[in-house]
C-alpha cells in the first residue's frame, strides 16, 4: 500500500531516502491486457504524483525480482517470452513524464551480465557469508536465509500462543501441528542448540539470525571496497511467525536490530582473523574527518590483559582502512575457548564509540568465567551504567514493557564502564516498568538483576 503523507514528511526531516518500487513483485503480469496495464499505470502515476514533492523520494523502480525470475529462476524454460513490457516500457515512460528528474530502474535486482550481478547495478545479496564476499556494488536486499520468530509477547498477543505451553518430549511436534512449521535443526553461525522448550528455541533461532547478520554485514561494511551501501531487508517482520526482519511483528527490537545499529554507526571498528593474522579495520561514513584513538587487547575470559596496543588514528570521510595487523598472532592463543581479542575506538576526548570482539572459538564455545557485574541506574531511571570483572559474552536487557536501548545484546568487557540509555516505547500492561539484566548461556538465560525503572536506584551486584 502507498506510504502515508506523515511517513514521507518524516523521511524528509530525517534525511531518509526512499527507493520507490511500483507494485509488481516476483511474478509475471499480463502486459497484453490493456485494461490491466491501464490500471497499473493509473495506480503508479497516483503514487508518484503524491510523493514527488517530497525531497526523500530518490529513485523509481519498475518492480521486484521479475528480471531475476526470467534470467535465474527458470521462467524462460516455461514461457515463450518475458512478460515485461510494463516495467521495461510503460512505467519507464510514465516516470520520464511525471518525474523526469529522478532516475528510473527497470527492476530490482538489475545490471550486469545477469540481474543478480554484484558488478553493476543492485543485487539481492542472499546467502550470508559467501555472497558478502562477492563485493557487491549496492545491496537492496539482505535476506541471509536465516529467519527468526517474533517475541513471546507478540506470539501471545496476535496468535494466542503461550510459549510456556510447549516443553518436554514432543513439544515441537505439538507446535508444528499448530503452525505447520518445521524445526530449524542447525545453527551454523551461532552453534546455539538449546531446544529444550519453545522459549529456548526462540532464543536459539534469534541468536542465529543475529550471528548471521554480524558475519555478513561486517564484511560488507569493512571488507567490501566496491560496496556503497545496503538496504536492510526487511526491517520489520510482516507476520508473527518465521520471518525476516530485525524488529518483530509487534514492534519489539530484536537481537539483530542492535547488530545492524552497531555495524552501521557513523564510525566503526571490527577485529577479524585471516589465517594466523589478526586485523583491525575502520570505516568512516560520518560526513567529516575522524580523529581519535584505537586499542586492541588480547585477553582471557577472566579479563586478564595478555597484550594491549594503543595508538592514535585519523580517517577521512568515506574511508575504509586497516589500522593494525598482528602477523601470526593467532599462534599465541593457548586456550581457544577462553581467549579473545577486543578492539575499542575512542573519540578525541576518550569516549568509546565503537567496540568489537573476536573470539578464538565459535560463539557458543566461549567459556565464560564467573562474573561479578555492577549495575547502576541513574536517578531518572533511564540510564544504566554496567561494568564487570570478567568477559561477559552477551548482556541482554529485557523488560515487561517495550523498550528501546542505545545498545543491547552486547559483550561486556572488563576495564570500561558501558552506559546504556533506555527509552520506553510502549507500556504493555499496568505494572511498574521493570528491567531485567540477563546473561545468555548455551543452556539457559540467567537473570543477573531485576531493577525498577521508576525508583531511585542503588548499586546492585550479582554473580553469574
Amino acid at each position: 500500500m502507498p506510504e502515508s503523507e506523515e511517513f514521507l514528511s518524516r523521511c524528509d526531516k530525517l534525511g531518509i531516502l526512499i527507493w520507490q518500487d511500483f507494485f509488481m513483485h516476483s511474478n509475471v503480469y499480463p502486459d497484453y491486457d490493456d485494461e490491466f496495464v491501464k490500471e497499473i499505470l493509473d495506480e503508479s502515476e497516483e503514487i508518484v504524483v503524491n510523493a514527488r514533492r517530497h525531497t526523500c523520494l530518490s529513485i523509481l523502480c519498475g518492480g521486484n525480482e521479475q528480471l531475476e525470475g526470467w534470467e535465474e529462476w527458470g521462467w524462460s524454460f516455461d514461457m515463450e517470452r518475458f512478460y515485461g513490457r510494463i516495467i521495461l516500457d510503460k512505467l519507464h515512460g510514465l516516470a520520464d513524464r511525471v518525474c523526469p528528474d529522478l532516475p528510473y530502474v527497470d527492476n530490482s535486482p538489475h545490471g550486469g551480465r545477469y540481474s543478480q550481478s554484484p558488478i553493476e547495478g543492485d543485487c539481492h545479496n542472499w546467502g550470508s557469508y559467501f555472497n558478502a564476499f562477492k563485493d557487491p556494488l549496492f545491496v537492496t536486499e539482505t535476506c541471509w536465509t536465516h529467519e527468526s520468530y517474533s517475541r513471546p509477547e507478540t506470539l501471545k498477543k496476535y496468535m494466542d500462543i503461550d510459549v510456556d505451553d510447549f516443553y518436554g518430549k514432543g513439544w515441537f511436534e505439538k507446535f508444528s501441528e499448530l503452525t505447520s512449521l518445521q524445526p530449524q535443526n542447525r545453527q551454523p553461525y551461532s552453534n546455539w542448540f538449546n531446544r529444550k522448550d519453545l522459549r529456548s528455541y526462540l532464543v536459539s533461532v534469534e541468536m542465529e539470525q543475529m550471528r548471521a547478520d554480524y558475519s555478513a554485514l561486517s564484511i560488507l561494511r569493512m571488507r567490501s571496497p566496491s560496496n556503497r551501501g545496503i538496504v536492510y531487508w526487511s526491517f520489520n517482520k510482516g507476520g508473527p511467525l518465521f520471518q525476516f526482519g530485525c524488529v518483530d511483528y509487534g514492534g519489539y527490537p530484536m537481537m539483530s536490530y542492535y547488530v545492524v545499529r552497531r555495524l552501521y554507526a557513523p564510525v566503526v571498528v571490527v577485529v577479524y582473523r585471516d589465517v594466523e593474522d589478526v586485523h583491525v579495520m575502520l570505516s568512516n561514513e560520518s560526513g567529516c574527518e575522524f580523529n581519535g584513538f584505537v586499542e586492541l587487547i588480547h585477553m582471557n575470559a577472566k579479563g586478564d590483559e595478555l597484550q594491549k596496543i594503543e595508538f592514535s588514528v585519523s580517517a577521512e570521510d568515506g574511508s575504509r582502512m586497516r589500522l593494525l595487523s598482528l602477523m601470526d598472532k593467532y599462534k599465541e592463543v593457548v586456550d581457544r575457548s577462553r581467549e579473545a581479542f577486543v578492539t575499542r575506538l575512542r573519540d578525541g576526548v576518550g569516549n568509546v564509540i565503537s567496540e568489537d570482539i573476536l573470539y578464538s572459538c565459535p560463539f557458543s564455545e566461549f567459556r565464560q568465567e564467573n562474573v561479578d557485574i555492577n549495575a547502576e541506574l541513574s536517578p531518572c531511571g533511564r540510564e544504566l551504567t554496567l561494568s564487570c570483572d570478567s568477559v561477559m559474552q552477551m548482556v541482554a536487557l529485557e523488560s515487561n514493557h517495550k523498550i528501546l536501548c542505545s545498545d543491547n545484546y552486547f559483550p561486556l568487557i572488563p576495564g570500561e564502564s558501558k552506559i546504556i540509555k533506555i527509552e520506553l516505547i510502549d507500556k504493555t500492561c499496568d505494572e511498574a516498568t521493570v528491567l531485567q539484566i540477563n546473561s545468555h548461556t548455551d543452556s539457559d538465560v540467567i537473570n543477573l538483576q531485576t531493577v525498577r525503572l521508576d525508583k531511585t536506584p542503588k548499586i546492585v551486584v550479582a554473580n553469574v
